[in-house]
Order: C-alpha cells, then structure tokens, then sequence
C-alpha cells in the first residue's frame, strides 16, 4: 500500500509531514475499536484518522476515491451496544436487547442520513453526499467541515464565549431550526458538540439526533443516552411529546452554558436561575429570552424558532426567515462560442462543473479538472469558488483566486481554463 497521509488520504513524498494538508502522521493512533486507516468502503470511500467519536459512532478523516475529494465518514458504532469483532464487522453485544436496539439504532442512523440528504439545500446543515450499509453497519458520507466546535471554542475561551459573539451564532442556528421545523422535522440533540463553527464564519448544525432516539424509544434496562444538560424533561419520558420547543430548550440551555460557564439547573418544578440573577454579562432581554425557553413545561416555552426570534426582534426587515426563501429565477448556460447550447436552473445549494459525468453540468475536456468550479446559491445570492487545477477566469481573462469564494451577478460570464470553445453564463432571463 503506498504511504498516505491518514488526514488527506493522499501520497507522503518523504518523512511524516504531509505537504499537502500539513498534519503530522508521526502522531500515534489510539485503537478503540475503530477501522484501520486506508479501509476502503463501498469501493470508494477510504477512510483515514478518527475526527471523532460519540456514544453512536465514529467519524473518520476519509476521501471520494471516484472524484478524488475530501470527506467525512461517519461510522454508525453505538459501544454500549455493539463492538467490532476479527476484522470489519460491527457486532451488538450478547445481550437479545441489545441486539434489538443496536439493529433499532442502525434504522434510525439512516434515517438521519435521509433527512440531511433533505436538507441540502440549506447551507447551515452539513451536507450528505452519499449513505449505505457495509460490514453489518451503516455508514454516512458528508462534508468535511474545517473548523471548531463550540464545545472546543468555549474551552480555548477559557469556558465561557462573551454575549457579543456568541449572539449572532445563536440567531443564525435559531434561523436554521425554522427552517427545518418548516419541513416536519427536528435536529433533537443540539448541545455545543454539536454546532460547528468554520474558518469562514459560517455556522453548521451537526449530528442530528436520529440513531439516539430509537435507541431510547427501545432501550429499558441499558443506560439511555441523553445530553443531560441539554435535552428538556421530556425527552426524559417514555410518553413525553416532543415537537420545536424541545430544541428551543436545547439551544437555549447550549447558550446559558457557553455564555455562563455553567449548566442551566432545572428540576421538576423548578426554574434555573435567570443568567442576570447568576451575574451573566447579558443583556437582560437575552436574559428574558433565554429563561423562557429554559420553562420545564413545554406549554410555557416559546413553540417555536420563529416567536423566540421575535421575542428578540430579529425577524423584521432583511434578516425574516421567510426571506431566506429564493424568489428569482437563475440559469447557468453553456456556451459553445458564445452561442447558448445548455442550460439548467441554479436551484439552493451547491452545484458543480467538470469533468466528472456525475455533475449537472459537465465538460469534457482533458484540461478541465473532475471538479472545477463550483456555483452556490444562498437565497437570492449567488458565489463562485474556483477549485480546478487549471484554473477558472472572468471573461476579461482574470483568473480567480483558487479556493476563494465571490459573490455574483446576472449576466456573469465565465471560462474553465481556456475560453474556446466552451464558457459560461449565468443570467436570471432564459434564452433557450
């Protein structure tokens, strides 16, 4: 096998410093049960380092073999319930209920991957590309996110993240749970681990909580498995209803603790201190708030994201969640010496040009890399990131600056690496 990087999954020219990503394979791997690094899954995903691991799985470092891109593996492994036995496979434990609610959990675990797989469209969700069953467990295939948790983030802060910037993170996750309540579903396990702050800026939801909730619907005697702290008092119950002011608790019990540096006390029939009353630097509307959803009863919270941010007063002008909505037609053309000759809607998301068959929009070309650029959609706004080898140029020939990310008008006009015979257009009026 040739020696490759266990973070990038591609070739080490010489020592343990991968010139390509940077990471410093010389580091020991710790074996708990996870695969050996350079597995390949479903003859095309091999997996590389353990990113992380949870009470229901493992994420590993991993690369698309057929489109030569990074990824995110994730392992459905709940340890309570299921080990790895000689080789690959992922057995349950001896015990008939734990075979029971290991094959119950595997359910759910892809029907997490299906409802991410539902919400692609939103570019604050992580992003599934592919999911399938292998070694009698099922695997996940998603975006690889460069960033940090908020957990991680709060501890380089010395256990606590200020109001100031942890406000904006909370408005843009509430925005985002409006927009999966909209759809008849439910992140259900929202705690710090689970928020993913990127380099860029950008805020991700992560781990939605699927697997875990099968698990306890079938669970009695093995310990069940909850974000004490975060999870309300009715996830507690057997018969509890659940609904959208279950994951107001959470996200507001994630920021009483970040904001804080503590857990929000709640007991049967009593409240947790307000963040004023503890002496949180707070503004006392986010107090307010934040104590509202913090109500042991569902009925005396806020039922859902979209009266929370009004308590706020973030849903007025531009920043509505209902205005996240696209309400303009795109189409990305292409042209055969400046002539139209394809054309396909740019829809909410991400799509990608190459050479790869798989994309809606393909050329073939042997200087045009598998994935050359790619065209975002966020609402009505449009970005191009240039991701070739080649390259990818305005049409006054100036080349875009690789892995940069521009923001687009109508009627722009682009090229991948040479402008004959193909280039591209993007326009809000049809012209075939």
């Amino acid at each position: 096998m040739m020696n490759k990087c266990i973070n990038c999954l591609l070739p080490l020219s010489e020592g343990n410093i991968c010139r390509h990503c940077g990471y410093d394979n010389g580091k020991p791997l710790p074996c708990e049960g996870e695969l050996p690094p350079h597995t390949v899954l479903n003859g095309r995903y091999e997996v590389g380092r353990v990113l992380g691991r949870g009470g229901f799985g493992i994420t590993y470092a991993g690369r698309d073999l057929k489109r030569n891109k990074i990824c995110a593996v994730k392992e459905y492994m709940p340890h309570n319930y299921a080990h790895r036995s000689m080789g690959k496979t992922v057995e349950p434990r001896d015990k008939e209920e734990a075979r029971h609610v290991f094959n119950k959990g595997k359910e759910g675990f892809l029907k997490e991957a299906e409802n991410l797989k539902r919400l692609s469209d939103i570019p604050t969700v992580v992003d599934c590309y592919d999911y399938f069953r292998e070694n009698n467990t099922a695997y996940l295939v998603m975006e690889r996110l460069e960033g940090i948790e908020l957990s991680k983030l709060a501890r380089q802060k010395g256990g606590r993240i200020p109001h100031n910037e942890l406000y904006p993170i909370f408005v843009s996750v509430a925005r985002t749970l409006v927009e999966i309540h909209k759809r008849g579903m439910a992140h259900r396990d929202l705690s710090p681990d689970n928020i993913f702050y990127l380099n860029d800026g950008r805020v991700v939801l992560i781990d939605f909580g699927a697997a875990r909730d099968y698990v306890n619907s079938f669970a009695s005697g093995l310990s069940v498995y909850l974000k004490r702290n975060y999870s309300p008092p009715e996830q507690y119950l057997r018969m509890g209803k659940q609904g959208p002011w279950s994951d107001v608790y959470s996200l507001c019990a994630t920021y009483y603790r970040l904001v804080s540096g503590t857990f929000p006390d709640v007991t049967p029939g009593q409240k947790a201190k307000t963040l004023i009353e503890l002496g949180a630097p707070v503004p006392q509307r986010m107090s307010d708030v934040i104590a509202k959803g913090l109500e042991p009863k569902p009925e005396d919270r806020y039922q859902n994201f979209v009266l929370l941010l009004e308590a706020l007063g973030e849903c007025g002008g531009k920043f509505t969640p209902e205005t996240t909505q696209p309400v303009r037609d795109f189409y990305l053309y292409k042209c055969v010496r400046g002539k139209p000759l394809q054309c396909i809607p740019i829809e909410s998301g991400e799509l990608t040009i190459g050479r790869d068959p798989s994309h809606r929009m393909t050329v073939d070309n042997d200087f045009v890399s598998r994935d050359h650029c790619k065209i975002e959609r966020q609402g009505d706004d449009l970005y191009i990131t240039d991701i070739s080898k080649n390259g990818t140029f305005w049409e006054n020939r100036r080349k875009l600056e690789k892995n940069k990310r521009y923001k687009i008008q109508a009627n722009c006009r682009f090229y991948l690496y040479t402008p004959e015979p193909y280039s591209f257009l993007i326009t809000d009026k049809k012209l075939l």
